[in-house]
């Protein structure tokens, strides 16, 4: 079974007119340095857009109660600001070891 979890990133236009902004990012053991060549994830960054805040469940508080909660969406409005939610594994192979790591560089 293969986990990840997500990370947001943002970018604000320096200039108005900019049609389109890509984030490059890439994964490398720790100490490693990224060989864009052979392994890269390319991603566009729309300006606003929507977020889904949450995944839903249930979740129980300090009195151990139990509440029920919903993934919200987000509706962002367009104010130059450009934000991309990607994916990341929990882990990655680590051909030194021959194992899988937790702990990982984020190129980006």
């Amino acid at each position: 079974m293969s986990f990840s979890f997500y990370i947001m990133k943002s970018y604000t236009d320096s200039e108005p007119g900019i049609e389109l902004v890509n984030i490059h990012y890439t994964t490398t053991p720790v100490g490693q340095m990224p060989d864009w060549n052979a392994q890269r994830e390319t991603r566009a960054m729309p300006r606003g857009g929507v977020v889904i805040r949450g995944q839903g469940g249930t979740t129980v508080d300090e009195s151990g109660t139990y509440t029920h909660t919903h993934a919200e969406t987000v509706h962002l409005p367009d104010d130059g600001v450009r934000r991309k939610v990607i994916r990341l594994p929990n882990a990655i192979w680590e051909p030194h070891s021959g194992w899988m790591a937790e702990h990982y560089m984020l190129h980006h």
